[in-house]
């Protein structure tokens, strides 16, 4: 009997002991002056985020729901302006073993409302080199990722980061991208960015097989050109660093007017440049509404213009167009700092050929296209029946305009008219003055061949 108490007395003071060095050791950090080691800690912070770190509010323990260290309002100052900015909260778990040897480390790291400015390199440093953390969460923070050739916004974004084997492995965040709300995931070699709001997402999926990785796009609303819409592309990603480009290859695209493939080159040197080719078939442009398709000409097509340098081929074979005056369209054009460059613009079928060749520019605030035009018709009776003023004698026409266009007030100035009859500056005049009233002012009425052959 005796025995037995006395392993019981043994028992519960091994236990009293247990405990009380475990609450030693818990609570052995409350009597630490954190304030005196403020440089410690922001050198043990700045290895952990590869980044200069300055503590500007107090620095607190607790052992409530885990040890941990608590940090406020923090200024990161990377010296080669790398990551920039402010967290107003910094929370660190930490074993308390660690005070006693002095060799503190951050393996789990939550920050809280804050903003940043990062570049792309530094990610991509920071991914490759992390060999501390394994959680990184954050709570409402705004981060800004540039680089040399754009920048993107992510606002009260929340989510977390998870390392395993000093390996990026794992990322989710929510949070506001402009006005929409957006997801990100990154699991299993895929990336996954959604807009829900706008039914707009992107998958980038790592083949493991020839590390070709293979990028998915999906979008519902409308997009750069009319009708452009509901539209699903994929395409294999060849990322070529030493040579400064991208190639976005064996692209195939769907939507609601367009189907076909092609690829895209991006170039960024110096500066940003695209240069794509595609072909598309069966497009029916009868579904295009006229006054969109003005709104495009004079309007979106100088913004994108204004905000990417890029080459652009197209080919459209077998379209569907009013009164099938053509049956093929192949486009080359470039966009130079702003300028319009149309190497040439050919509309073609087996009878009729119609080439546009010129330069838009911008003229104060307005819009001036400098052209030269070529139409030819091997069926132009055809074309005039209901049209054209005088009775038509022969088949054949071939004739060519040069002269300018405001687009913005739709008015044509021809300087010359070259054809089977020549043209003298007064008839040109007179070509001019009728053509303007057909337009009207109307950018619409400009798009139609009817309005030219009723020259005739």
């Amino acid at each position: 009997m005796k025995k037995n108490i006395f392993k019981i007395n043994l028992f519960l003071k091994l236990l009293i002991f247990i405990f009380l060095f475990f609450l030693s050791v818990l609570s052995f950090p409350l009597l630490i002056n954190f304030e005196t080691k403020k440089s410690f800690y922001e050198e043990i912070i700045s290895q952990a985020l590869h980044d200069n770190v300055k503590i500007e509010g107090k620095i607190d323990y607790s052992f409530s729901q885990g040890p941990k260290i608590h940090f406020e309002n923090l200024i990161f100052e990377n010296s080669n302006q790398q990551l920039n900015g402010n967290i107003n909260s910094l929370v660190a778990l930490i074993n308390p073993l660690d005070f006693f040897t002095n060799k503190i480390k951050f393996h789990r790291i939550y920050i809280e409302k804050g903003s940043l400015s990062v570049t792309q390199n530094y990610i991509n440093s920071f991914i490759v080199q992390n060999h501390l953390l394994k959680k990184l969460n954050f709570k409402n923070i705004d981060i800004k990722i540039y680089n040399n050739f754009s920048e993107i916004q992510f606002d009260n974004s929340s989510g977390n980061l998870q390392f395993s084997k000093n390996q990026l492995n794992f990322i989710k965040s929510q949070g506001d991208f402009g006005t929409l709300k957006y997801d990100f995931l990154f699991q299993n070699e895929k990336i996954r960015f959604e807009m829900p709001e706008i039914k707009f997402n992107i998958i980038y999926n790592i083949n493991k097989i020839n590390k070709t990785p293979v990028i998915q796009v999906q979008y519902a609303n409308e997009i750069l050109f009319p009708q452009f819409k509901n539209i699903s592309a994929k395409s294999e990603i060849n990322y070529k660093p030493n040579l400064k480009k991208i190639n976005f290859n064996n692209i195939i695209v769907t939507s609601s007017i367009f189907s076909g493939n092609g690829s895209i080159e991006l170039l960024y040197e110096q500066d940003l440049f695209a240069r794509s080719k595609f072909g598309f078939y069966r497009t029916n442009f009868n579904n295009l509404e006229l006054k969109k398709l003005s709104n495009f000409f004079q309007k979106n097509l100088f913004l994108i213009s204004n905000n990417i340098n890029a080459s652009i081929e197209i080919e459209l074979s077998n379209i569907i167009l009013y009164k099938n005056y053509f049956d093929n369209i192949k486009l080359y054009i470039s966009f130079e700092n702003g300028d319009i460059i149309l190497h040439n613009i050919d509309f073609t079928s087996d009878k009729n050929f119609l080439s546009i060749k010129g330069r838009i520019i911008k003229d104060n605030n307005d819009r001036l296209m400098f052209f030269e035009s070529k139409f030819k018709t091997e069926d132009l009776k055809k074309l005039c029946v209901q049209i054209c003023k005088s009775k038509i004698q022969k088949n054949n026409l071939e004739v060519d305009f040069v002269g300018s266009f405001n687009i913005g007030k739709s008015k044509f100035n021809l300087d010359q008219i070259k054809g089977l009859n020549s043209f003298a500056k007064a008839d040109v005049s007179t070509i001019n003055t009728t053509l303007n009233k057909l337009i009207d002012g109307k950018f619409e009425k400009a798009l139609f061949l009817d309005n030219y052959l009723s020259l005739f």
